[in-house]
């Protein structure tokens, strides 16, 4: 005699009905999964933390700035976005503007009057445009290079 199943269907497998329990495990598996292929680079990020914290520590003014910080990081580290996409924006901006930071520095220590006896030689200035001339290519070429090779993978 053959025998047959005649088990009532579970209805806790349906999509929307899992319990919490479930979906923390599910929250779970995903961060283990996102730290397990960051394994290798954690330590690379640790003097990246400290440098942020540090940072923060000085520019942040009370609590609520510092919790809208920690909750910002934390909205970051909880999204898919991939970490080193944002570290490749990052450089890319901060090439990009390199040079309109170094211009005030250059003008400022060429000036007599401002600088004293401690202005910049003929020498001093002569490398400082030069390096200034490289810094503005540079910035110039950053954007349509990070598209052309697409961020570098090309």
């Amino acid at each position: 005699m053959n025998a047959v199943d005649c088990g009532a269907p579970s209805i806790g497998d349906r999509a929307g009905q899992r319990g919490f329990r479930d979906r923390f495990a599910a929250v779970s598996d995903w961060l283990e999964a996102k730290a397990e292929a960051e394994r290798g680079q954690l330590p690379l990020w640790l003097p990246v933390g400290l440098g942020l914290g540090i940072a923060a520590y000085f520019i942040l003014p009370d609590r609520h700035a510092w919790i809208g910080f920690l909750l910002l990081s934390l909205g970051i580290v909880l999204t898919a976005v991939d970490v080193m996409t944002l570290v490749d924006y990052a450089i890319v901006f901060s090439i990009v503007v390199l040079p309109l930071t170094y211009l005030p520095l250059m003008l400022l220590a060429r000036d007599k009057k401002y600088m004293g006896k401690y202005v910049n030689g003929r020498l001093a200035n002569s490398l400082g445009w030069l390096f200034f001339a490289i810094v503005t290519a540079a910035a110039v070429a950053a954007v349509p290079l990070y598209v052309l090779t697409s961020g570098g993978q090309a």
